[in-house]
């Protein structure tokens, strides 16, 4: 005699041993008065087995439903305006902060500003240049910053010592 398997192949039933394997624990179980205990729930297997003989879904033999853990995520590349990193440090010549629309700003810079996403958005900054190349001091100079802009932008006051004249 072959092994009854029931058409959604969560469990299987073997009638010659009286085991009912389970596919998501990869392994055989008797059926018994006790609850059987899976990964995705509490389940009857004397009641698993007689819906497999008889053709109707297993799901009536479910007792408790235990939902599965999500997995844990593996930790991301770290997202360039969410860092810690500190603003740009001062010059050692002068104490000043370099003049951005002089030199532009390096990619190192411009996560030491920590802008969000709204600003770099706004301001046309790309990802690549978050993250490879910086700005170039033509760019910086066409961002014409008043203070009305760096209101409407929500700029902090570092990123606003940085950015405008």
């Amino acid at each position: 005699m072959t092994n009854l398997i029931h058409p959604k192949p969560r469990f299987g039933y073997n009638p010659t041993t009286g085991l009912v394997y389970d596919y998501l624990a990869g392994r055989d179980a008797a059926p018994s008065e006790e609850p059987y205990e899976s990964v995705d729930g509490v389940w009857d297997l004397n009641e698993v087995k007689a819906a497999i003989e008889t053709g109707h879904p297993i799901e009536g033999a479910l007792i408790d439903r235990v939902r599965p853990k999500p997995a844990a995520k593996a930790p991301g590349a770290p997202v360039p305006n969410k860092g810690t990193v500190k603003a740009p440090s001062k010059t050692a010549d002068d104490g000043k902060l370099p003049d951005p629309v002089k030199s532009g700003l390096s990619v190192a810079q411009l996560i030491g500003l920590g802008l969000s996403a709204v600003q770099c958005a706004a301001l046309q900054i790309t990802p690549q240049q978050l993250t490879a190349t910086g700005v170039s001091a033509e760019q910086v100079a066409g961002w014409e910053l008043t203070p009305e802009r760096a209101d409407a932008l929500k700029l902090t006051p570092q990123q606003r010592a940085v950015l405008m004249p």
